[in-house]
């Protein structure tokens, strides 16, 4: 066995010479003797990410800051910026002022949400509320040096010009000067700070002095200036400073670090103390220079015999320039040639080890594990955690498999490795045209290896099986699932199992979800099975799948880690996810059901291998530590100390596109609603969030109010697109998550109307609506009138026919009678009145009269038009009968709906005494402007309803033929219950119809409707 120990030392001590070799050759720290730094490389410690100018990152970012709303602001040579973690913006200023420098040279955001920024020339401006404005009282004079704010919110401005320097504060809409020469020493300005009270401290270049509010003038410290001074403060408010040759707190308390000048003397030293403890320095010519906590607080002991300084070369360009650190905890660094990011990881990747080409097989229970690589065995064991080679010269490892007992069978490319408590073996195997993929242990002392076919290695001899375990063969996995059953995957085959010596296939065909099967791991009562596809879970019954279509995260899944904790770590294609097992439980149940994952190492490139068969990827030691075979060799994870970011993130809208035109938004306005063109068809919508760990990792939801039923998952996705929308007045609502599934639940939101086109107003649709219902109307009248009309016509055609009959029956009949009885008359003149012959002509002439009278009577009937005409024909039938009443204005009816309407209420009368048993019968004619009704009551015993359903009694045709005559007329008829007893017939003729003419009920009113009269009392 070959311990890694002295490798690694030996490997950390040639660092340590190479950088301070390198150090010390470009002089950038100069110890003095008798003190000694430490030089480490704390970049594996960290997530390093770094956005060059060929990225999209502007160029010589000299100042960075943080705004309320979550956005990274840059001030550099080109400009400001603003940057979201994935799209930098370049931000104009609102008024063009050519003499105004593109070179931002300092930054500061005041504690009510502006952001100042300083240029190289040009003064000073602020961005609010969208819009970045100057703030200048009259010209503008030198290069923006530092800005800061004291305590009582005055914002201080130093300037630097060739000749002087220029210091001045705006508070309440006013500036204040101070006068160089008489307020503070005509030297240059370096930096500028705010101390623990607020107060102003400056740094020039041969003293240092602090504002006094009390006495509104500066008192100079104790403390010297010097070239390329830079201030800053720690976590308990003591200010530092920094120099060309010197690094030392501004009290004089403790002791002094020596440095040794720089060789860009333009640049000065900048730093930044973070939330840590940890000092940050920039402004070197290679690289930033970082001191942990105990450094410093062994420095503010005076103890400087032995002072660690870690060296983080790994920076974008040759120099550093700006530090700063977000409220996430995420360090930034502008550089010249772009920005870099560091923040803490929790994937740490052990770059010293080759690629490995196994998964990892435990050893017993003592948490030792194995791994293979192309040069060979290596183990994990022991406490401390210790990294070893137990073989390098065994070839080519394809796979390892181990017993109950701890027995280990390694197959490579020299053969068959028997590892156990009596030492190693070794056994010649080489089948021909195959390479060993699995291995397997019996549980008998027996493994069996698939090749090409299925092999067995006992006693140290290998021969082809012949039993039943030749149904195993052909497998790129294999696994023991106690004693001596086997689980076997043939590729796109089958998933095989032999349990006490049966064999079956519980899985099979090309059809398998989860596609290709890379792991299998045993858990109580099943299997948990990762796929290229997806992951699986067989319960002794049936499979339960989760697809990547749904979960993207659980494309090709290598290693399945279910954990005491209640959780389940995957290694997939898309990084090292962890899940809550209660929700894997729930999404096998219903595979729609949303799955939660905390994805790990993505930004950092770790993914699951792809150019092996049986995988094992991720196994948990005995301390609780977490191995991985990632793509990029062995890295590990320690889950109690995962850095969780638990800071909602912003949410922003950047913009939005109606129809290919740019709408301006402004964020800071609360309640305004963009209104949108008419015919505005397209709406793009761009939103982002404002977390840094991690951007690519943000997630978001959304919705369109009055259009999305339910909220819409983008997963990364930083843009809605709509189609098709109709007027109206929407609120999109976008909330998003960080990598650590942080929920902003507020999110941000965009109200915005599209008007319409006039004909897709309201008042448009309801004119229409009006107008249908109006057309409507007058159609159901006209169909009404049409058919008024036809009945009306039918009955004008009978009051012909009768005119003519009655013309007729006078012109013919009558005059013809008259003639007759003219010539009886003459006879009975003529003969004797003694004679029985003269008493017969006379008694004939008396009954030729009467029949005179009657046929004239008949013939006025014909030619009957006065409205008295139904009212007396009506009080006759009702005498002796029934009450007759008649209310409104009596116009004349048509002689034939006057006989009809006479018939129908004869047969109610009839009705009612004969088989109603009525007491009382009452008839009520009502005229009225659009119909003529007539009601006959009575107190009767009322008609079944049965007998009204079928239209009448059996062999009776009464109530039918009063159907019959209403409608020849063109009327209704209704039988209704009569209150408690008897029953209510009531006829309604439209008056179209009943009446003769239209135009008396408009030329006079002589009765109102209402008024009423009786006739035809009983006696």
């Amino acid at each position: 066995m070959i311990s890694l120990r002295p490798v690694f030392d030996l490997l950390a001590n040639r660092y340590r010479l190479a950088f301070l070799a390198l150090l010390f050759g470009m002089m950038i720290v100069a110890p003095r003797a008798g003190q000694a730094l430490d030089f480490t490389l704390p970049t594996t410690e960290m997530r390093h990410v770094k956005w060059s100018i060929a990225e999209g990152a502007p160029a010589n970012i000299v100042a960075i800051a943080q705004t309320p709303d979550g956005f990274i602001w840059l001030g550099t040579a080109t400009g400001l910026y603003r940057f979201d973690g994935v799209r930098f913006e370049h931000i104009e200023a609102q008024e063009g002022d050519p003499a105004r420098s593109l070179q931002i040279t300092a930054l500061l955001t005041a504690r009510n949400g502006d952001l100042w920024v300083g240029y190289d020339y040009g003064g000073v401006a602020v961005y609010r509320h969208g819009r970045l404005q100057g703030r200048n009282e009259g010209t503008p004079r030198g290069s923006v040096v530092a800005i800061a704010q004291s305590s009582d919110g005055a914002i201080w401005v130093a300037s630097e010009s060739s000749n002087s320097q220029r210091l001045r504060y705006y508070k309440s809409g006013k500036w204040r000067v101070f006068t160089s020469g008489v307020d503070l020493p005509d030297e240059h300005t370096q930096d500028m700070i705010a101390d623990r009270d607020g107060a102003i401290v400056i740094a020039l270049s041969d003293s240092i002095h602090r504002f006094d509010p009390a006495s509104g003038r500066f008192v100079r410290l104790n403390a010297r200036g010097g070239d390329s001074v830079g201030l800053g403060k720690d976590r308990s408010g003591n200010v530092w400073i920094i120099d060309n040759d010197s690094l030392r707190r501004l009290d004089g308390w403790g002791g002094t670090m020596r440095l040794t000048p720089g060789t860009t003397g333009y640049i000065g030293r900048r730093l930044l103390f973070d939330r840590d403890g940890r000092l940050w320095v920039t402004g070197q010519d290679r690289g930033i220079i970082r001191l942990l906590p105990e450094t410093l607080q062994r420095l503010e002991r005076g103890d400087t015999s032995r002072l660690t300084v870690q060296v983080l070369p790994d920076v974008l360009g040759p120099l550093s320039l700006a530090p700063f650190q977000d409220r996430e905890g995420n360090v930034w660094v502008g550089s010249p040639n772009g920005l870099d990011r560091f923040s803490a990881i929790d994937v740490h990747l052990v770059s010293s080890f080759p690629t490995t080409n196994t998964g990892f097989v435990p050893i017993g229970r003592e948490g030792t594990f194995l791994f293979g690589t192309p040069k060979g065995l290596y183990r994990i064991h022991g406490n401390p955690i210790r990294t070893e080679m137990v073989a390098p010269n065994w070839g080519i490892i394809f796979n390892i498999c181990s017993d109950h007992e701890g027995n280990v069978l390694v197959v490579s490319s020299k053969g068959l490795m028997l590892i156990s408590r009596r030492g190693i073996s070794r056994t010649l195997f080489a089948p021909e045209g195959a390479t060993p993929t699995a291995c397997v242990s019996e549980g008998n002392g027996d493994w069996l290896i698939s090749a090409y076919g299925t092999y067995r290695l006992h006693a140290g001899k290998v021969s082809e099986v012949a039993d039943s375990a030749e149904a195993l063969g052909h497998a790129m996995l294999m696994r023991n699932l106690g004693g001596s059953d086997i689980l076997s995957y043939q590729a796109l085959s089958a998933l095989t199992v032999r349990r006490q010596g049966r064999i079956s296939k519980i899985w099979q065909g090309r059809g398998i979800p989860v596609g290709f099967i890379k792991t299998v791991v045993p858990i109580p009562g099943g299997l948990l099975i990762g796929g290229e596809h997806g992951l699986a879970r067989y319960d002794g019954a049936r499979f339960a799948t989760i697809d990547d279509r749904a979960h993207p995260f659980l494309a090709n899944v290598t290693g399945i880690l279910p954990r005491a904790d209640g959780s389940t770590w995957l290694i997939t294609g898309q990084g090292i996810a962890k899940v809550r097992s209660a929700d894997l439980d729930a999404a096998f149940l219903n595979p729609a059901q949303r799955l939660t994952a905390f994805v790990y190492g993505r930004d950092q490139g770790l993914r699951a291998r792809s150019n092996w068969y049986d995988m094992n990827d991720i196994v948990e030691d005995r301390d609780g530590l977490l191995w991985l075979a990632t793509n990029r060799g062995l890295a590990w994870i320690d889950p109690r100390k995962l850095v969780h970011n638990s800071i909602p993130p912003p949410v922003v809208i950047r913009n939005m596109v109606a129809d290919d035109h740019v709408i301006a938004l402004d964020n800071s306005a609360d309640g305004t609603r963009q209104s949108l063109p008419p015919g505005t068809d397209r709406i793009t919508i761009d939103y982002t969030a404002l977390s840094f760990t991690d951007p690519a990792a943000n997630k978001f939801r959304y919705r369109l109010v009055g259009f999305d039923q339910e909220w819409v998952d983008a997963g990364e996705r930083r843009q809605a697109n709509y189609g098709n929308l109709a007027p109206g007045s929407y609120r999109f609502q976008v909330i998003a998550a960080n990598g650590d599934g942080v929920w902003n639940e507020q999110g941000a939101a965009l109200d915005f109307y599209i008007q319409p086109y006039f004909y897709q107003t309201w008042w448009f649709r309801a004119l229409l609506v009006t107008a249908l219902f109006l057309f409507v109307i007058v159609l159901v009248r006209w169909r009404s009138r049409a058919a008024a009309d036809r009945t009306r016509r039918r009955v004008e055609v009978q009051v012909e026919e009768r005119e003519r009959i009655a013309r007729e029956l006078h012109d013919t009949l009558l005059q013809g009678l008259q003639g007759l009885m003219m010539r009886f008359q003459a006879v009975a003149e003529i003969t004797p009145s003694d004679t029985a012959a003269r008493g017969m002509l006379e008694r004939a002439l008396e009954r030729g009269d009467d029949l005179m009278i009657a046929s004239r009577e008949r013939v006025l009937d014909l030619r009957a038009s006065d409205p008295g005409s139904l009212e007396s024909r009506m009080a006759s039938l009702a005498e002796d009968r029934a009450d007759l009443h008649i209310i409104g204005y009596r116009r004349p009816v048509c002689a034939p709906v006057a006989d009809e309407i006479l018939a129908i209420v004869g047969e109610a009368i009839a009705n009612a005494e004969q088989h109603a048993k009525a007491g009382h019968i009452a008839v009520e004619l009502r005229y009225r402007m659009l119909a003529l009704d007539v009601f006959v009551r009575d107190n009767g015993v009322g008609i079944a309803p049965a007998i009204l359903a079928s239209g009448g009694r059996r062999g009776h045709y009464g109530l039918q033929g009063m159907w019959e005559r209403a409608g020849r007329i063109g009327g209704k008829l209704w039988f209704t219950p009569n209150g408690t007893n008897g029953t209510q017939v009531h006829l309604r003729v439209p008056a179209r119809v009943a009446y003769q003419t239209r135009w008396d009920w408009f030329r006079k009113r002589g009765l109102r409707d209402g008024s009423s009269r009786s006739s035809g009392e009983r006696s």
